[in-house]
Order: structure tokens, then sequence, then C-alpha cells
């Protein structure tokens, strides 16, 4: 497979498109099948080193085409829209809260290392309202062993990227501080454990959260948010919903008790007044792709949307047509 995209850099027309892709405008590729396709990806990937977002139509198609894409670049990741339910819950699973801050991390991340990745996800994914970058990531924590902090800054700190404490870590998204020692935990199996020396930092290293066991040792880590519905006002956002919708009382005292999570959706403009979409956390130097329904590949999402529904409502107009004349089929066989 690696074969055949390092084969790309001698076709003339593919050389063409890699300088074409430093120019403005919007560019379309078509006549290739699925596989083609991938080798094309992999090998605009490769030759510009520029972080790519690649948007497709739906969810399983987005899907599909991480999974094969990840064979051929490593740096491939997938985000899924959000799930945004019409009906309360009490109960609610966090793994596509996890996956999506997780993706929104190691975009951060790449930002900074100036390391080009490959993103793919929806239109509908891309479209969805989110926190503004810039309060999403506020509070981020740089650790380095032989720096001084101070403890009550970073309880802070981790309480606002969305830590919940707790006397000894079990799960992602807690943390715990015993004396000079704070936990941290990143995943479902690994946490992260700075030892303090009065307000300097001793040591780091990766643990075991089952074990407790350190399994690696480190120089620095960065803290980042355990996930992207942080609220840095919730005074405000009740005050605000109060406003709008003073019927919803039960809500409203829900919000105030710390129960906030499953309702930021139903009142995103109230949680959040500086709002982003998706392409806004992606580098300024970024490719966008779109992936349309017959195979083609436009810079430009909003003509892919508009391609999108063209394709919808021609769909429809086939559909009502064959129901009319099936109709009069029927109505002709009555007559008979």
């Amino acid at each position: 497979m690696n074969f055949l995209v390092k084969t790309l850099k001698e076709n003339k027309k593919f050389q063409e498109l890699t300088k074409q892709i430093s120019k403005t405008g919007p560019i379309a590729i078509s006549g290739l099948v699925d596989v083609e396709k991938l080798h094309v990806l992999a090998g605009i990937f490769n030759e510009t080193k520029r972080p790519m977002v690649l948007v497709t139509y739906n969810e399983i198609q987005a899907r599909k085409l991480y999974q094969d894409l990840k064979k051929l670049i490593k740096q491939t990741y997938f985000f899924p829209k959000k799930e945004i339910t019409s009906y309360d819950y009490v109960a609610q699973s966090k793994e596509i809260e996890y996956k999506r801050i997780d993706v929104l991390n190691k975009m951060y991340l790449a930002k900074q290392q100036k390391e080009p990745i490959i993103i793919v996800t929806t239109i509908e994914a891309v479209m969805q309202k989110m926190v503004a970058k810039d309060t999403l990531y506020q509070n981020v924590i740089d650790f380095e062993v032989g720096k001084t902090y101070l403890l009550d800054e970073i309880k802070e700190k981790l309480v606002g990227l969305g830590y919940e404490r707790s006397d000894l870590i079990e799960n992602k998204g807690q943390f715990s501080i015993r004396g000079g020692i704070v936990d941290v935990g990143l995943s479902e199996k690994i946490g992260v454990r700075i030892e303090f020396w009065g307000d300097e930092v001793d040591s780091i290293r990766f643990f075991q959260i089952s074990s407790q066991r350190s399994t690696e040792m480190l120089k620095e880590i960065t803290i980042f948010p355990a996930h992207e519905l942080i609220v840095q006002d919730l005074s405000e956002a009740v005050k605000n919903i109060q406003e709008k919708y003073p019927e919803e009382i039960e809500d409203i005292e829900l919000i105030k008790n710390g129960d906030y999570i499953s309702k930021i959706n139903k009142y995103f403009n109230e949680f959040y007044e500086n709002q982003a979409s998706f392409l806004d956390y992606m580098s300024d130097d970024h490719l966008d792709l779109y992936w349309i329904l017959w195979g083609k590949f436009i810079s430009t999402w909003e003509l892919a949307v508009i391609l999108r529904l063209i394709v919808d409502v021609t769909i429809l107009v086939i559909y009502v047509v064959i129901q009319e004349w099936l109709g009069k089929r029927r109505l002709a066989n009555k007559v008979r």
C-alpha cells in the first residue's frame, strides 16, 4: 500500500494537484474508486505535510473511511458528532464525549508541536455548535520537573478543566490531592502522578489506576480538558436561563445544584456566549476535503452541503414521481 502511495509522486496529474492545493479556490477530483481515493489522500498528506480535515456525508461512511485510512496514515483520528437527545436522561454514556475531547486535545497538541494529522468527520459534526477554543483550553496545565506551582491554583485549574475531585481516582476525568501528591485520571486505565517537594515538582510518572503501580517516569506533561463542556461561570448561565425560560423551574434547580452537563445542549446559547465550530479548532493552514456521495473532493464545505441537498431533493422528487405513476397505474387497473 505504501509503495502505491509513493508511486503517486511520479504521476503528472498528482504533481499538478499538489501544486494547485497551495492556491485558492475549489479543487475537485473525480473518477476515482474507493481504494484510489485513499491513496490520493495519503499521498496529499505525505507530500504537503499539512493537517487535513476530511468531511463526509454520514457517520457510517466516515467510520469506514477512518478505518481504511488509519492503515495508511497512523496520525488519523475520527471525530464523532454530539449525541443530542430530545428528552432528559438521568444517566449518560461518556464514550462519545471522551472520544471527542481526545481528538480535540490531539489537535491542540499537534498544532503546538507543528505535526500534521488527519481528522475524519461528518458534515453534521462540523456544523454543530461548540465551546470556543480559548474557553476550553484556558486552564491547560504544563507540569515540568523542577518548576514550582501552588497547589490551590492547581486544584482550581483542574476543576476548570472539568475534572472531578475524589479521595482516590478510579477512572478518567477524576483527580485527587493527598499531601504533596496530585493524581489525575487520563484514561480508564492510566493516570499521572505529580509529586511535590514543597511547591516544586519532584517527579512525574504514569501509573496504572487499578494497581497504583508506576509504569513510566516523565520530565514533563500537559493536562488537557477532561471533556468539552467546560462552564466558567455557572451563575451567569443560570441567570440567562431564568430570564429566557422562567417556566423551566426544575431544570434551573438542577443546574444550580451542579447537575448541568445533561442540560448544556438544551440551553447551549445561554451557557456559552462565545461559540465556535469544529473548523475553528483546526490549524490555520489545514486542508478541507469534502467526500461527496459520488466520490468527489471539494475544498469548500458550503458547496459540499449544497451538493448534498441537491442529491436529497433529487431523490425525493424521483420518489414522488414514482408514487404518482404507481397511483395512476392502480387507478387505471380499477377502471378496467
